[in-house]
């Protein structure tokens, strides 16, 4: 199965690093001697999977070699979900599935696309999630940074993976807005699949199956949570901290 990528690089910029992108967003922060974003382009371009490659960002911003490495360029909208909605609606003809992925994951590599790829595609669902575990964050980068949530099942992060089919982005585009509005926030969450849930994550008796069962309540479509072993995965650049430890790793060798 053929899949085409989505990556998200528009949208607003948290004001701590706004020094280091001035107006263009955090996709355009150098590091080491690429673009941010430019290591997630790479990435799905090394993926034998992957189609067509779509950036959603502002075309003015974009550098011209940075154009000649993906399909598309789609200006985004003002906020995540509405982008990821602009990004499915320019891909004619419609691919059966797309993978997302944000711009700001420097450490990212084919390795770990491909993994969660071939554990989504089997999942007969419409939309699988990528999601890390604490032991294996730490792992690799007991400096870096989480929101961590705790479940029955362990703690956890999210991570910027999704697979999805893309005729669901209609019906679920005003929860993914919401989801994006707390994604930092574990008690915002769970509050989003109500009342209940969120007593059980205050009690640690919240199960990853429960949440996958209420995401299909609440969106009318099927999810599934997809466990990765790869700590890339969850690196992600939100704040100057996270600028500084990506420079140092990469300084240090750590990223191949």
């Amino acid at each position: 199965m053929k899949i085409d990528a989505i990556i998200l690089a528009g949208g607003g910029v948290d004001k701590s690093l706004k020094k280091y992108c001035k107006s263009r967003g955090k996709a355009f922060i150098k590091i080491d001697n690429k673009i941010m974003v430019e290591y997630s382009i790479d990435a799905v371009r090394q993926v034998e999977q992957i189609d067509r490659v779509v950036l959603v960002a502002d075309p003015e911003h974009v550098p011209a070699d940075i154009k000649n490495k993906v399909d598309l360029i789609v200006n985004g909208g003002d906020s995540i979900a509405t982008s990821l909605k602009l990004g499915v609606k320019a891909l004619e003809p419609k691919p059966k599935r797309v993978l997302v992925l944000p711009c700001d994951l420097p450490m990212i590599n084919s390795n770990v696309i491909e993994d969660f790829i071939t554990r989504s595609v089997g999942v007969r669902v419409d939309i699988t999630y990528a999601y890390l575990s604490k032991k294996n964050s730490e792992k690799k980068y007991p400096d870096l940074r989480h929101t961590y949530v705790k479940l029955k099942d362990g703690t956890f992060c999210g991570t910027g993976l999704f697979l999805m089919n893309p005729e669901i982005i209609d019906s679920c585009e005003a929860f993914f807005n919401k989801l994006s509005d707390n994604r930092k926030n574990p008690f915002g969450l769970a509050s989003l699949l109500g009342f209940g849930f969120l007593i059980k994550l205050i009690l640690g008796k919240l199960t990853i199956k429960e949440i996958e069962g209420q995401i299909y309540t609440i969106m009318k479509c099927s999810g599934k949570g997809i466990e990765t072993k790869y700590a890339e995965a969850g690196f992600n650049v939100d704040n100057p901290e996270d600028l500084e430890l990506t420079r140092k790793l990469f300084e240090d060798g750590v990223k191949i």
